[in-house]
């Protein structure tokens, strides 16, 4: 089997706030190639989670923000202090993104904290104009508090960080997506992973994004192909080099090998979506097509459809819905309310996860869409061969 390209570490799975048996949201993605880690939202208790957790502090280069409810972002401004009082390397760049509001939310809390970054510096990357999907809130002073921001007021607005880089907002393209990490970016330093987003249907502005891993220009060579061909097991390992190089060879035989048939394919793109809350995933489905899995939340079980649809989130039938719409691989639910335990048993119980389990997978039923659910502090492998269960560390 192949080894595995990325691992999905579960830091926290909960939905609304953090309790004793399930944390609020986060996810690290952990890169093999470089051991570099993303952050995908942070809930108040992401620190302490981490600190549980195999992920070293200081690999945190990027943090994904899909929405600014506080389950999803409030853990923000302590991290990064966090992260800035030594744990990163002297010089590095923490690049933090999401929908607007982001940046102003990071200077307020980290200025009148007094938060210093020691050695490292902080790049803040909006998407710019997310729309807001769903009916806003019913709380006009809210709403004209947002608005006096949205038009550039200055009252209350802070000026740049003393440790901030001025980066580029990323603006929303004809197909309504944004580009977050673009080739050019990911070539030079995000290890060859793009990433766009997409807006989802939530009681804010709310983003879904997608990482797709660059795929090599050329295969690996394979020695057994080239045996086959005619090359000697013993006594022609340099023409080994040779063709690892490029260069066709003549074997001892007078077989003539050329590298494209002794090289195998290259594999294809590995693609993931990590979504925010949705009760809606359509913007987002062409960006999606065929990825290899989507994280998608099921914050209550088919009997609260009503409940979710008000409150802007999915039920195990919505978000397996979603994973035939657009062919995914594989389908890993997150985001359960705190109403369910982790709890499996043998029979359904309405206050275990095991239902909201057994919902998806009927749902799912003759798609062929493997399905796998999150817990705080899960890690999953992410490979071509499909995602594999790797640990519970909790």
């Amino acid at each position: 089997s192949s080894p595995p390209l990325q691992d999905l570490i579960f830091l926290g799975t909960a939905s609304s706030y953090p309790s004793p048996h399930r944390c609020a949201s986060g996810l690290i993605v952990r890169f093999h190639a470089d051991g570099d880690c993303w952050l995908f939202d942070c809930g108040e208790s992401t620190q302490v989670q981490l600190m549980r957790s195999p992920v070293k502090l200081g690999r945190i280069s990027r943090i994904f923000i899909t929405h600014l409810h506080g389950d999803h972002s409030f853990g923000l401004p302590g991290l990064i202090s966090t992260l800035g009082g030594g744990r990163c390397e002297a010089g590095s760049v923490l690049t933090v993104c999401g929908p607007p509001g982001t940046r102003q939310f990071l200077r307020q809390s980290l200025a009148y904290a007094r938060s210093d970054l020691v050695g490292i510096r902080l790049a803040i990357r909006e998407l710019a104009g997310v729309p807001l999907l769903m009916p806003a809130p019913e709380n006009a002073q809210m709403e004209a508090i947002l608005a006096a921001v949205a038009s550039d007021s200055p009252q209350g607005l802070l000026p740049a960080l003393p440790y901030e880089i001025d980066i580029d907002d990323a603006d929303r393209q004809p197909d309504g997506t944004w580009t977050v990490v673009s080739d050019q970016e990911a070539a030079a330093a995000s290890g060859g992973v793009t990433v766009q987003a997409a807006a989802l249907s939530h009681r804010v502005p709310c983003v879904g994004y997608r990482l797709a891993t660059r795929a090599p220009a050329t295969g690996h060579l394979q020695p057994e192909l080239a045996y086959q061909l005619g090359l000697a097991r013993s006594g022609e390992s340099a023409l080994l080099g040779e063709l690892k190089r490029g260069r066709t060879v003549t074997t001892r035989s007078g077989a003539v090998i050329r590298p494209e048939q002794a090289t195998a394919a290259p594999p294809p793109p590995l693609r993931l979506a990590v979504f925010g809350d949705t009760c809606n995933s359509d913007l987002a489905a062409d960006m999606c097509r065929g990825v290899d899995c989507v994280v998608h939340e099921a914050t209550g079980d088919n009997s609260l459809t009503d409940s979710c649809l008000e409150k802007g989130h999915s039920t195990p039938a919505m978000a397996a819905q979603f994973a035939r719409q657009v062919g995914a691989k594989c389908l890993l639910l997150t985001h359960f309310s705190q109403r369910y335990t982790d709890g499996a048993g043998p029979t359904v119980s309405d206050a275990s996860v095991e239902l909201l389990r057994r919902q998806a997978e009927a749902a799912l039923d003759g798609s062929g869409i493997d399905l796998r659910m999150a817990a705080d502090l899960r890690q999953f492998a992410v490979t071509h061969e499909g995602v594999k269960f790797v640990a519970d560390h909790g």
